[in-house]
C-alpha cells in the first residue's frame, strides 16, 4: 500500500471527548515516543490496494505502536492516480488536486489525523499507548461500541460514519451529505454530542446557514441532518427527542417552472440548423428529453448505443438513471423520439455515447469526476439552447434550459388528461416539485401509454 505520514508535537483539546488538537506538525511522518517502553507511535495514511466496486480505493489511516499496526477506513474514496504518497500534514495534500473534491477529502483526513494524534498524546500522559488501547479509546471517543449506548454519543462522529456508509454504493448522495457535514462542523466545531442537539441549537444553526444559502438549500440541509438523527434513533444510539421537528422552517419562494407549448416545441424542431454544428445536436437532445417523457439531461448525455434495441418493430430503451440509479427497462420510444435518435446510432459501437458530449475513451468510473463533467456540459448546453430559442422566436428565451424539456412534457401530459400516476412515472419521481421523491421501481406499461399524447398533438398540427 502507498502511504504518506506526518510528524508533530501537540497539545490536548477536544473532539467529542478529551483528545487533543495537535499543532506545529512538520512535513513527513508523525512519531510519538511511548516513554515507558521507548517505542515510537506513528500515524500515516495509506491507499487500500483493494479497489471498491466503482473502481475507487479507500484512503486508510494507519497507526502503529510497538510495531503492531492498525488501520481504519475513512470516508475518502478516490482513484489511485489521485492519491499522493508523499503528502505532508502541513500541506494537507493527500488527495491530489486532480480529484474534484480534493479540498473536502483532505480536510477530512487532516482532521482525523489531528484527532488521533491528540488521543495518543493524552494517553501517553496517563499511562502509555498500545494499538489495542488506542483503538478502544478512539472507538469510545467516536461514540461507538458500548460507549455509544451508555455514554455521550457524538452526532458529528455518527454523521461521519453515515457518510462513509453511503459512499460505498451511493456516492452521489454521500457527496451531498459531505457538504452538510462540513457546514455543520464549521458552525459547531469538532464536538457535538447528541444531547447538545437541542431545539435551540437547531434554530441557531438554521439562522446561521440562512445567512449563507437560500431557503431551499438550508431546508435540505436540515432534512439531511434530521435523517441522520433518525437513523441514530433507529439504531438505538439515542432516544427520540425530535429537535428538528420543532423547527419552523421558512417556505422557499415559488419557482416559476417555465414550459413550452407544443407549438413552441415545433418552432424549435423546425428551426434550420447546420447539422455539423453543436447546436443541431443540442436541439436534438432537448427534443429527445421532451419525447422520452421528460428525460433528465444527464441521463440523455449518458445514453449509449447499446441502450437501444429493436423489439416487435419498435425501438426500445433500457438504461439506469444517473440521479437515482433506478433501472428502466423496455421503454418504447415514441415515433418522434425514434426519428431523432436513429441517426445518432448508425455506425457506432454499442459502448459509444449516442450524443457525443462525453469522450468515448475517457474513464468515468469516478462518480465525482463524472458529475463535474456533466455539469460542465449542461452549462454549455443551456447556453446554446437559449440562443436557439431566440432564433426560433420563442418568448423569453433567457428562461429556456434543459429542465424546461421536463416541465414542458409534464404540462402537456397534464393538459392531455394523463393521470398523475403516469406523469410521475414518466418523470421518474412522484410529483412535479422541487424536492423529488425517488421511486424504487418503474412501471413501463404506464409510461409507454404516454406516447399517445405526442400522436394526438401531431394529428392536430
Amino acid at each position: 500500500m502507498a502511504d504518506a505520514g506526518v510528524r508533530r508535537s501537540g497539545r490536548p483539546g477536544g473532539h467529542c471527548g478529551e483528545a487533543g488538537h495537535p499543532a506545529d506538525l512538520d512535513d513527513r511522518e508523525h512519531f510519538l515516543r511511548a516513554p515507558e517502553i521507548g517505542m515510537a507511535v506513528s500515524v500515516r495514511t495509506e491507499l487500500n490496494s483493494r479497489a471498491n466496486a466503482d473502481g475507487t480505493h479507500t484512503v486508510l489511516i494507519r497507526y502503529t505502536a510497538q510495531r503492531k499496526p492498525k488501520r481504519e477506513a475513512t470516508a475518502v474514496h478516490i482513484l489511485k492516480k489521485d492519491y499522493n504518497p508523499r503528502a505532508s500534514f502541513v500541506k494537507a495534500n493527500w488527495v491530489r488536486a486532480s480529484c474534484p473534491h480534493a479540498a473536502d477529502f483532505n480536510r477530512i483526513l487532516r482532521d482525523r489525523i489531528r484527532f488521533i494524534m491528540g488521543v495518543i498524546e493524552t494517553m501517553e500522559k496517563t499511562g502509555g499507548v498500545d494499538v489495542a488501547k488506542l483503538q478502544n479509546e478512539l472507538t469510545r471517543l467516536d461514540g461507538g461500541g458500548k460507549e455509544q449506548a451508555q455514554g455521550r454519543p457524538c452526532f458529528i462522529a455518527f454523521f461521519r460514519d453515515e457518510i462513509e456508509r453511503l459512499s460505498q454504493n451511493q456516492r452521489r448522495y454521500a457527496l451531498n451529505y459531505l457538504a452538510n457535514y462540513n457546514k455543520l462542523r464549521e458552525f459547531a466545531g469538532e464536538k457535538l454530542y447528541f444531547d447538545e442537539l437541542t431545539v435551540k441549537f437547531v434554530k441557531d444553526y438554521y439562522a446561521w446557514e440562512l445567512k449563507r444559502n437560500g431557503v431551499g438549500t438550508v431546508n435540505k440541509s436540515i432534512s439531511r441532518m434530521w435523517g441522520i438523527y433518525n437513523q441514530a434513533v433507529r439504531e438505538g444510539v439515542v432516544e427520540k427527542a425530535n429537535p428538528f421537528g420543532l423547527l419552523t422552517r421558512k417556505k422557499a419562494a415559488k419557482v416559476n417552472r417555465r414550459r413550452l407549448t407544443f407549438a413552441e416545441i415545433k418552432l424549435l424542431a423546425d428551426l434550420q440548423i447546420d447539422p455539423t454544428q453543436k447546436g443541431s445536436m443540442i436541439r436534438d437532445v432537448f427534443l429527445t428529453q421532451f419525447y422520452v417523457h421528460g428525460m433528465r439531461v444527464g441521463d440523455a448525455m449518458l445514453l449509449r448505443v447499446g441502450n437501444f434495441q429493436r423489439a416487435g418493430g419498435r425501438m426500445v430503451l433500457s438504461y439506469k438513471t444517473e440521479k437515482t440509479d433506478a433501472a428502466l427497462v423496455g421503454i418504447e420510444l415514441s415515433p418522434q423520439a425514434e426519428i431523432i435518435v436513429a441517426p445518432y446510432l448508425d455506425g457506432k459501437r454499442p459502448d459509444q455515447f449516442v450524443f457525443p458530449f462525453l469522450d468515448d475513451d475517457k474513464d468515468y468510473s469516478d462518480a465525482y469526476f463524472l458529475k463535474r463533467q456533466i455539469e460542465a456540459k449542461v452549462a454549455y448546453y443551456n447556453k446554446i439552447i437559449k440562443r436557439l430559442a431566440r432564433r426560433a422566436g420563442i418568448e423569453k428565451p433567457e428562461e429556456i434550459s434543459s429542465h424546461v424539456a421536463r416541465h414542458s412534457f409534464a404540462d402537456l401530459a397534464r393538459k392531455s388528461g394523463a393521470s398523475v400516476y403516469d406523469i410521475s412515472k414518466g418523470l421518474r419521481h412522484s410529483s412535479i416539485s422541487i424536492t423529488e421523491m425517488y421511486l424504487s421501481s418503474f412501471d413501463d406499461r404506464a409510461v409507454n401509454s404516454l406516447n399517445n399524447i405526442y400522436q394526438s398533438k401531431d394529428d392536430e398540427a
